[in-house]
């Protein structure tokens, strides 16, 4: 339990929930929760990182997002309701390939009047808390923190345009390297981590008896590695941004067969796009 507050202590203010407000509705049917967020900050760079897919029925175009009369998608601030206010610099969604392969990222470059309305209540990461080049391990350890999006979740309240969304943390591990090979799944490009309260020895998963809550819309959260899980306040470096999840079979499984993954794109996957759009520098990569 101890770990699962750290997580939501450190990674709560960099992560806001994506909100969809459709101007066409009315009262409380107006708001949708979308997906999870990260914000972080390069130089005097400003950025929000997302799932593609959290956004990809609300574009208007590929690379424009709704921010009209009709529909905008945005952020709840002290009961008010802000659009985001910015277009995407980049966005590659499902192109296609299976779950465990496909890039899916997005992220839109901030104005300062965004950036002014969230820091009410967020804050942006800093560069030196991203973690460039991370290969995870067996045994690795993960923090996840998002914003599930099943109707159980969610309590609106209109007019106040508020929507509450109960976070969720989780303590996640890396899968043996073997797995990637196995699955030919690229080893640069994701991180596949096994869910929830699940512990690994050796080959054997242990199962702590804790049922999973419900994974839908969490897409678009941070992914932290935990450097130093036992220490009293451990240190989280962000390493991916989460894109989906799934389920395997194993033998060797005490309790259950059934396993959950959760499908991550390493922030590397960024790196040359944004060293093309000046916003990272090769040297800082590194």
């Amino acid at each position: 339990m101890r770990d699962k507050v750290s997580i939501r202590n450190y990674a709560a203010k960099y992560c806001p929930l994506l909100v969809l407000h459709d101007h066409t509705k009315r009262k409380i049917l107006a708001l949708k929760p979308l997906g999870s967020s990260v914000l972080i900050k390069i130089s005097d760079t400003y950025l929000l990182l997302t799932a593609a897919h959290v956004l990809l029925d609300y574009m208007k175009t590929p690379i424009a997002p709704y921010n009209e009369k009709e529909k905008e998608v945005g952020f709840i601030i002290k009961n008010i309701f802000h659009g985001i206010g910015a277009a995407i610099r980049y966005f590659e969604p499902d192109t296609g390939e299976d779950e465990e392969n496909k890039k899916d990222i997005a992220f839109y470059h901030l104005c300062e009047e965004t950036v002014e309305a969230l820091r009410e209540i967020h804050d942006f990461l800093d560069f030196e808390k991203i973690e460039f080049g991370h290969y995870s391990e067996m045994g690795s350890n993960y923090g996840v923190y998002g914003y599930p999006s099943g109707d159980d979740s969610i309590r609106k309240s209109y007019p106040n345009k508020t929507v509450t969304v109960e976070p969720l943390s989780l303590l996640t591990y890396g899968v043996p390297p073997v797995y990637y090979d196995d699955n030919e799944i690229d080893y640069n490009k994701k991180l596949i981590l096994i869910a929830g309260d699940q512990e690994i020895a050796g080959m054997t998963y242990k199962f702590s008896g804790e049922p999973l809550p419900k994974l839908g819309g969490i897409s678009g959260c941070g992914v932290w590695h935990i450097l130093n899980l036992q220490d009293s306040e451990p240190e989280f470096n962000l390493v991916g941004i989460m894109t989906g999840y799934g389920y395997i079979e194993l033998d060797n499984v005490k309790k259950s067969k059934r396993v959950t993954l959760l499908y991550a794109t390493k922030i590397d996957a960024l790196v040359d796009y944004m060293i093309a759009e000046k916003i990272l520098s090769a040297s800082n990569s590194k």
